[in-house]
């Protein structure tokens, strides 16, 4: 949906001749599994961003919790990052 949508929002914010949305990021957390050790879910989405040549990294709960200090997740936890993209 957002592949169709955003040119279209591109189009409005040149019509309205003002900033309508800001470029951003996003984090994607899920418990990992306890009997694999994995997240299904983020390796899933991983698949999907680089299908689609979206920018991201997957990182531990301890890896996203160094570089982002501010954020205290569990060890139990897998993080996909999705670095600065056109996402609304």
């Amino acid at each position: 949906m957002m592949e169709r949508s955003l040119p279209l929002w591109h189009e409005l914010q040149e019509h309205a001749g003002t900033k309508l949305m800001h470029r951003t990021g996003g984090v994607n957390i899920e418990r990992l599994c306890e009997k694999s050790g994995s997240a299904a879910g983020l390796s899933e989405l991983r698949d999907l961003y680089a299908r689609r040549g979206i920018e991201h990294e997957m990182m531990s709960a301890a890896e996203l919790n160094a570089r982002f200090p501010q954020v205290r997740l569990e060890h139990c936890c897998g993080v996909l990052l999705l670095l600065m993209c056109d996402a609304l």
